[in-house]
C-alpha cells in the first residue's frame, strides 16, 4: 500500500467523527416545531363548541382535499394567529365579530384551493387570515378566512373567490374541522388540522 493510502486509512476514523459531530450541532441548533400527527376528519355534526379567542397562537397546519380537482392531495404550513392590538379596529363583517388576524404560509393550490390576496400578509386593515365568529343560540360558529382581498376592513367582499376553514374541535392541542374554497359555488373541500406549536 503507499503512503498516501495509509494515510486516508488512518485518517478515515477522525473523518468519520467529524461527520457524525457536525450532524448532531445541526440537529442541536435546529428549531424545534411540534411533530405533525395523523390527521382525522373531525365530527361535523352537533354543535362546534370552538371559542374563537382561543385559538391565538402558532401552529403546523394540514389541509387534506377530499372533493375538487386535486381530491386526495394534502399540504402542510404554518398559521399564525393573534388579537388585535389597542387601536386596531375589530369591528364586525357581515355579521360576524372579527376576534384575530393572521397570516398563513401554506401553498393552497396543491389542494385545489385559492384565496384571494396574499395570506402571507400580516397587516390587521387586511390580514391574510381573518378569525370571524357569530353568535347564534344554539352557540358560537367560527370561521377563519382566507386572503388579504377578502378580509379587508375597507371594502366588503362581493362574489370573490373564497378559502374558508372551520373549526369543529379544539383543545390545548390545537382545532380541526372542515375547510372549502371555490367562487359562487363550492370548488374544493377538505379536512384539515392546525397543531399548536411549543411554547405557542
Amino acid at each position: 500500500m503507499s503512503s498516501a493510502g495509509r494515510r486516508l486509512g488512518r485518517e478515515r476514523p477522525f473523518l468519520a467523527w467529524l461527520a457524525l459531530a457536525g450532524l448532531l450541532g445541526a440537529c442541536a441548533g435546529a428549531p424545534r416545531s411540534t411533530p405533525l400527527r395523523p390527521c382525522e376528519p373531525a365530527d361535523a355534526s352537533g354543535t362546534p363548541g370552538v371559542e374563537a379567542r382561543q385559538l391565538a397562537g402558532s401552529y403546523q397546519l394540514r389541509l387534506v382535499a377530499t372533493m375538487g380537482p386535486a381530491t386526495g392531495a394534502r399540504v402542510d404550513g404554518v398559521l399564525r394567529l393573534q388579537s388585535f392590538g389597542e387601536g386596531e379596529r375589530s369591528g364586525a363583517d357581515t355579521g360576524m365579530r372579527r376576534v384575530l388576524f393572521g397570516s398563513a404560509s401554506v401553498a393552497l393550490d396543491r389542494v385545489g384551493a385559492a384565496a384571494p390576496g396574499n395570506v402571507e400578509s400580516d397587516d390587521p386593515a387586511r390580514p391574510g387570515v381573518l378569525v370571524l365568529e357569530e353568535r347564534t343560540p344554539a352557540g358560537a360558529r367560527v370561521l377563519l378566512r382566507f386572503g388579504s382581498d377578502a378580509n379587508r376592513q375597507d371594502l366588503q367582499p362581493f362574489e370573490s373567490r373564497y378559502v374558508v376553514l372551520e373549526p369543529r374541535a379544539a383543545d390545548q392541542t390545537g382545532f380541526r374541522g372542515r375547510w372549502r374554497s371555490g367562487l359562487m359555488e363550492t370548488e374544493a373541500e377538505g379536512y384539515f388540522c392546525a397543531w399548536r406549536e411549543e411554547g405557542h
